[in-house]
């Protein structure tokens, strides 16, 4: 189904494009040159943040249940539209406070069931539909979230050869193995291909990491877990793999508002290949590569 859209259990935001596929494992297309970014928390607590400007297919991170993880730093640089599918009154505020055009099931009536679907992945929308009313609502792209290689900038100049990066989470693991063939890293969620709606393999131009903290809200979800905020702002430890390639690199996010840079030690910004780029935010210590 080229044209429908999945809502994302936490928060689908769709900047200036329109989304096909959708699902658990399912893939996300975006449409022209603009930005897709899908932020998806997992109920372990484990959030991924997946974005393209291209238009080849990107596939979010499977979405698990009710997710005791709060993540609403990433959203306030995102701008323009927002899908949400539903969220408990304190989360929902917070994500509506971040400058977005709400599209969401709880704020629309374009949203059904598909009856092909299982529970809790069956939630779908018009992509199209809502992409025509977000024009009709002025929503123009968002800024910039990464520099690309070009004839002058080549690659980070202390990246080293790398074949594969593993960030463990409390209850899986991704896995992310360079495949020189289709010129990106091919994902891998526990111990299976992680693949779309068409069963083709995950695979992202760029892998970025974060090395972010969590802080206790003081809240719990439905099932009593602690509801965790993760940092991503001020700055921190990062990664970049790009090219079969990795580098250290810092980020830095000054505000909730302001778009995160990735630079080396000395204040550089790298430069990605142009293609699919998904940030894994991940807690110190759990991310190896080899």
């Amino acid at each position: 189904m080229p044209n429908r859209l999945l809502a994302s259990l936490v928060a689908l935001a769709l900047l200036a494009a329109a989304c096909g596929g959708g699902g658990d494992d399912d893939g996300a297309t975006a449409i022209d040159e603009s930005m897709t970014t899908t932020i998806t928390v997992d109920g372990d607590g484990s959030t991924t943040t997946s974005s393209t400007s291209s238009t080849l297919p990107a596939g979010p991170p499977t979405t698990r249940g009710p997710a005791p993880e709060l993540n609403v730093q990433p959203m306030g640089s995102l701008g323009s539209i927002t899908l949400l599918s539903g969220a408990n009154l304190v989360h929902a505020a917070l994500l509506r406070r971040q400058d977005m055009i709400d599209l969401g099931a709880q704020s629309r009536s374009e949203y059904f069931r598909s009856p092909d679907r299982p529970g809790t992945y069956d939630l779908m929308s018009e992509a199209t539909t809502l992409f025509g009313i977000a024009e009709n609502r002025g929503s123009g792209p968002p800024p910039p979230h990464f520099e690309y290689r070009n004839a002058e900038v080549g690659l980070l100049a202390t990246a080293v050869p790398a074949s594969t990066l593993t960030v463990s989470f409390p209850s899986v693991t991704a896995t992310w193995d360079w495949d020189a063939a289709a010129a990106g890293w091919a994902r891998t969620q526990g111990s299976s291909e992680h693949v779309d709606a068409q069963g083709e393999r995950v695979i992202a131009a760029n892998v970025l990491v974060a090395e972010v903290r969590d802080v206790a809200t003081g809240s719990v979800d439905t099932a009593g877990s602690t509801v965790f905020e993760q940092q991503f702002l001020g700055s921190g430890r990062g990664w970049v793999f790009t090219d079969g390639h990795v580098g250290e690199v810092t980020w830095t996010k000054p505000s909730i508002r302001s778009v995160a840079t990735w630079t080396t030690a000395d204040g550089v910004p790298v430069a990605l290949v142009p293609g699919i780029t998904w940030i894994e935010l991940a807690r110190e210590g759990t991310t190896t590569f080899s």
